[in-house]
């Protein structure tokens, strides 16, 4: 994952105010497909979950 971009922002703003939004939800807000809500979740997760594996921390 490169830099964030708008859409990327976004996404963690929609699922930082709701956590329990689905995909098509999160879609329809950004004016994105679900697929790219998933692809894009999807590479949140791994860059999040590696940085955390090699001693990152959050907060």
């Amino acid at each position: 994952m490169g830099e964030m971009d708008d859409i990327d922002r976004n996404l963690m703003i929609f699922i930082t105010r709701d956590p329990r939004a689905s995909y098509q939800e999160l879609a329809k807000r950004l004016g994105i497909s679900r697929q790219a809500v998933q692809r894009r979740m999807q590479s949140f997760i791994y860059v999040f979950s590696d940085a955390l594996r090699n001693g990152a921390s959050y907060g």
